[in-house]
């Protein structure tokens, strides 16, 4: 077919990458220096649009007390407040978006996840299956 030893070599270097970044739990992303987006829509023109966030805005969470998540809190009318948080009593909630009152509460773990409403975890990993199945296929198939 064409195909050398540098393209399964390559997809399995990818598929490692992209599986270890897809994989990384909150206490790694902790222990890896968590960055999240910091702003709030009344003070900071902007945050509320994902397109118009800025680098001035990130935020390195290590150190703070039971933050070891990024939030996006949406409030009633178009208040949009970003930062980092978490749980102080050790409680835990999984990846994803909350109704809170007359808004909506988002969590995530990793590095500025809290840029839109959902989180893009789910896709990372769907990228390492995705990449295993393609590994798998790549080494069976052309490999001899």
């Amino acid at each position: 077919m064409g195909w050398s030893w540098s393209v399964p070599f390559t997809l399995t270097v990818v598929s490692v990458v992209i599986f270890r970044q897809a994989t990384v739990s909150g206490q790694d992303a902790v222990k890896m220096k968590l960055r999240c987006y910091r702003c709030d829509s009344e003070t900071h023109p902007g945050c509320d649009s994902p397109a118009q966030l800025k680098s001035e805005w990130h935020q390195d969470c290590t150190g703070f007390l039971g933050e070891d998540r990024c939030l996006k809190i949406v409030g009633p009318g178009v208040l949009v407040s970003r930062g980092c948080g978490g749980f102080r009593d050790g409680g835990n909630a999984g990846e994803g978006c909350y109704p809170n009152g007359n808004g909506q509460s988002c969590i995530c773990d990793t590095d500025y996840c809290n840029t839109a409403a959902a989180h893009f975890g789910v896709f990372n990993k769907a990228m390492a299956v995705f990449c295993g199945f393609l590994l798998i296929f790549a080494t069976k198939f052309y490999i001899m």
